[in-house]
This record gives C-alpha cells, structure tokens and sequence, in this order.
C-alpha cells in the first residue's frame, strides 16, 4: 500500500514538474489551468495502471530490468491516458506535455524506490553490528571477494592493502587500496574488527 500511495503521489509531482518545465519557471500558470481538472482522474489511472501491471507488489530490493519494463509501461500508459482525457474535457495541452509527464513520472518514481532501498539499507546496517575488514590484495581474487561482502549482512569491507605499487592509492571495487605498512593505522581508523 506504501508503494502503491507512492505511484498515486508521484502523478501530481510529475505534473507540476511538467508544468514548471513547459511555462520555463515555477510560475504555475498556463498548462495548469487545463490539467487541473484531469488530475484527480490521472491519480486514480495512476492507481489502477500501478496495481493492474503489479508495480506495489514489487519488493524494493528485487527491483530490477523487468520492473523498470513495468514502470516505463506504466508511464507510458499514464501519457496517454492524460492525453486523452485532457482531449476529452477539450484542454488544449499538446502531446509534448505529457510525453514529459511520463518521462518525469518514470524517473521519480524509480528514483523513489532507488531512495528507498538506500535508506532502508541504511536503517537495517544500523541495526547490526557487522565485523568491519580489510581485505589483502586488490587483484581479481580480492575484488570478487569484496563485491561478494558487500552484499553481505554481517560484513563490511572498508579498504584493500596490496603489495602493488600501481594500485596503491586508487579505488578499486569502491574501496581505497593502501600500502601494507598502513596497516595497523587503518586497523585504528577504520575500527577493523
């Protein structure tokens, strides 16, 4: 039901973006005296459209290929079904205007959930204490490693230490890589359990 109020509450956000991008600032006037009157039946199309593709049922942490498929569906959908009743109650809003609408509509609401999985990560992390640790040697071996920890629950990599010159200094795999002789340094900083 969150997700699916989500989708409803994106529609009228879409559209005052929408708006403000047609009219060139935030004066909200011209277009929105037209759609004003469509945008209850948008929000309840949004609705229908989001639960009838299963878009609310998606978990946060599975959404992936498929459910962007659902959301540009859904998106798509909507544009069209704004532009139709915007040519129904005889707005004179063109096409342009809600092929926006559904650009914006699509990207707020996958930067929605994007959000939401990374706060609710966030608040699970907090949560547990995970073991924090540095990994020895940034090659290929130390970089499946990592990506592998990084989805784990309990356990956090923070930074690489490698005999390698050339590596030393640079990220890899989105951690630091530093010199051996840090070590016991970064054991300090980092709190390296």
């Amino acid at each position: 039901l969150i997700l699916l109020t989500i989708d409803i509450l994106i529609v009228p956000v879409a559209i005052i973006l929408t708006v403000a991008i047609q009219e060139n600032g935030l004066l909200l006037t011209g277009y929105l005296g037209e759609i004003l009157p469509v945008l209850p039946y948008l929000v309840i199309a949004a609705g229908v459209i989001s639960w009838s593709l299963g878009i609310p049922h998606i978990r946060l942490i599975a959404y992936q290929m498929s459910s962007l498929g659902k959301t540009g569906l859904c998106a798509a959908y909507l544009a069209v079904a704004g532009l139709t009743l915007s040519q129904l109650s005889g707005a004179g809003v063109p096409l342009g205007f809600f092929v926006l609408f559904g650009v914006l509509f699509f990207l707020l609401s996958v930067l929605g959930r994007l959000l939401m999985l990374w706060v609710l990560t966030r608040l699970y992390e907090q949560d547990q204490a995970r073991c924090r640790v540095l990994i020895y040697g940034a090659g290929n071996t130390g970089r499946q490693l990592a990506l592998a920890l990084n989805s784990h629950e309990t356990i956090l990599p923070l930074a690489f230490v490698d005999d390698n010159r050339v590596l030393q200094g640079l990220s890899v795999a989105g951690l630091p890589v530093h010199a051996p002789q840090r070590m016991s340094d970064l054991v300090c900083q980092k709190e390296i359990s």
